[in-house]
């Protein structure tokens, strides 16, 4: 239910995003925009504000923006002229329809400038280093242990766990084995051979099953040192320091 209720909710922020974009791009122009919907069929929720209706219909997989000189045969006000969808120029027109995808491109970068800026975790990039092994896994039993660090991955240099990550991603069973390069404790380099294990799971969001090729680790991602604020907490009085 959690992801039939998220897939909605994705999909009416990308609807909104994108009509949102062809309606301001057309008020700049000058177009008159009678209908703002967001959904189609019968409205839940409609109001009349200057000389545009907003809507929210049943069906929330798509919307509409309804400008003047949409329809050949449309009757226009005489104080309408020149406000027209076919009065403005092909350059116009086309800056128009491309705005609602241009929103939609635009929108990954909209939404992920705030994170970076109030974000104090932006320079601590996950690295390399192993953290903890699954001992059920195929890297256990290639001989990867907590401690090591991946410095290479079929032969190219590797330096933070999203690059592993993303290799690992592209992986198909064809492949059979992938090769690690690791160091350990400060030895020489050291070559272990993997083969990843399919894993089925069900995708977070959208709900339907998917396969993931894995190979069994965690990165050392966290930091270990611990602060005690106050010695009535329950950590401090069963001795943690």
């Amino acid at each position: 239910m959690t992801s039939i209720i998220a897939f909605f909710i994705l999909i009416g922020v990308l609807i909104t995003v994108h009509e949102f974009g062809h309606f301001a791009v057309a008020k700049m122009c000058g177009v008159k925009c009678e209908v703002f919907s967001i959904g189609f069929g019968r409205p839940i929720i409609k109001f009349q504000r200057g000389e545009t209706e907003y809507r929210l219909a049943w069906i929330p997989l798509g919307g509409y923006v309804r400008m003047l000189g949409q329809e050949p045969q449309e009757n226009r006000d005489s104080a309408d002229v020149g406000r027209s969808l076919m009065d403005k120029s092909p350059l116009i027109r086309i800056l128009i329809y491309a705005a609602g995808p241009g929103m939609n491109l635009l929108l990954p970068f909209i939404l992920i400038v705030p994170f970076i800026a109030l974000s104090d975790q932006t320079a601590q990039v996950p690295s390399s280093d192993v953290g903890a092994v699954d001992s059920s896994m195929p890297a256990y039993e290639a001989g990867l242990r907590g401690g090591d660090k991946i410095t290479r991955l079929d032969g190219q240099p590797v330096h933070a766990f999203w690059q592993i990550k993303e290799r690992l991603s592209q992986y198909q069973p064809e492949q059979g084995t992938v090769k690690l390069g690791i160091e350990r404790a400060g030895h020489d380099l050291i070559n272990l051979e993997i083969k990843p294990r399919a894993i089925q799971s069900k995708h977070e969001f959208l709900g339907f099953e998917q396969t993931n090729y894995l190979i069994g680790y965690q990165v050392d991602a966290l930091d270990s040192n611990i602060a005690i604020t106050s010695q009535n907490s329950a950590a401090f009085k069963a001795g943690l320091r």
